[in-house]
């Protein structure tokens, strides 16, 4: 029988140094458990079986015994990033890198954070927007569940200026991804999001016309305050 893949075979040099330090920073009270190479190699594994971490290489952090690890992308867009896998809720970028998260879990101890309450700052958008928008068009024609994970992951990466993108994911069958666009809108709005936030409000699934109506809100305010 053969040997299972090595989930780390993908994974940046700076892991092991990662691991090295990050086990010090361990503090029961506040659930902050960073893992070792070897427990994260076990849980990482499993994580690798699901179609969704198979696609993001993604490699176990933490361990607060809620099921939510933090995880490292280490494959494909987002490599090197740092998702919270959230069972509740959607998965979802938080670090730009393992150093950012590294630093959120010093800071955390130092100001007495739990686990639930790291310091993140906002991210960017990513460097590369062309290979982030032919991605998230391949996976617009993909109607699986794990297109429509990535989908919503991906979206928070773009840059406001993705005007085709948001149009061809407004329109995306799953309600989760346009509604992923309707939010990224009501974060980042521009003038010429006017026509997708307002077919965003007018969707026939509630949850999605509910926060596009409130993207087409901050839209009309920019355009009022460019006009005023």
């Amino acid at each position: 029988m053969a040997n299972p893949p090595d989930p780390f075979r993908d994974a940046p040099d700076e892991l092991v140094s990662f691991f090295l330090d990050a086990v010090c920073l361990r503090n029961r009270e506040l659930r902050i458990h960073p893992l070792t190479a070897d427990e994260s190699r076990s849980e990482s594994a499993a994580l690798q079986e699901t179609d969704f971490g198979e696609a993001l290489g993604l490699i176990a952090l933490d361990d607060a015994n809620d099921s939510n690890p933090y995880c490292l992308i280490s494959r494909g867009i987002g490599r090197g990033m740092v998702l919270y896998y959230s069972h509740d809720g959607s998965p979802e970028i938080r670090f730009a890198d393992l150093a950012s998260f590294k630093a959120a879990l010093i800071a955390a101890c130092d100001q007495n954070l739990s686990i639930d309450e790291l310091p993140a700052e906002p991210l960017r958008p990513y460097a590369d927007q062309q290979t982030l928008a032919n991605t998230l068009a391949e996976l617009n024609r993909d109607d699986g569940d794990t297109a429509e994970f990535l989908l919503c992951l991906f979206v928070p990466l773009l840059s406001p200026e993705q005007l085709p993108t948001f149009e061809q994911l407004g329109t995306n069958a799953s309600f989760f991804v346009r509604e992923s666009i309707a939010s990224y809108i009501e974060m980042h709005p521009r003038p010429e999001h006017q026509a997708v936030a307002a077919r965003l409000a007018a969707d026939p699934h509630p949850q999605v016309s509910k926060v596009g109506k409130k993207a087409l809100s901050c839209v009309n305010r920019v355009l009022h305050s460019k006009s005023a």
